[in-house]
């Protein structure tokens, strides 16, 4: 497969992601083990979309793998229409990937 360089907006997300690097504003979505959240990056003000997922969930309904692959997907695939992932970060009871 095709890949490209990443792009300058990805150079700009810090490398250390923490819940406290985004203002979250709104729920763009939900479903069974995950919320999807508007936020803008704190130090840049770059809009990203947060996927917030719930581990106990994905334990819940055994998703491990579909979350393995989707993150492979978003981390190594490069095309306009695959969502770019700017970067990933857990804290005890989540995983979250910051997306475009």
């Amino acid at each position: 497969g095709e890949t490209h360089e990443p792009s300058q907006e990805r150079r700009s997300v810090p490398r250390q992601l923490t819940t406290s690097s985004f203002q979250v504003t709104d729920l763009l979505g939900e479903g069974n083990y995950s919320q999807v959240m508007f936020a803008k990056l704190r130090s840049t003000q770059e809009p990203i979309a947060l996927k917030v997922i719930e581990k106990q969930k994905v334990k819940r309904y055994k998703k491990e793998d579909e979350l393995r692959v989707e993150k492979w997907v978003l981390t190594n695939l490069r095309h306009p229409s695959i969502i770019q992932l700017f970067g990933t970060f857990q804290d005890q009871g989540c995983l979250y990937l910051a997306l475009e």
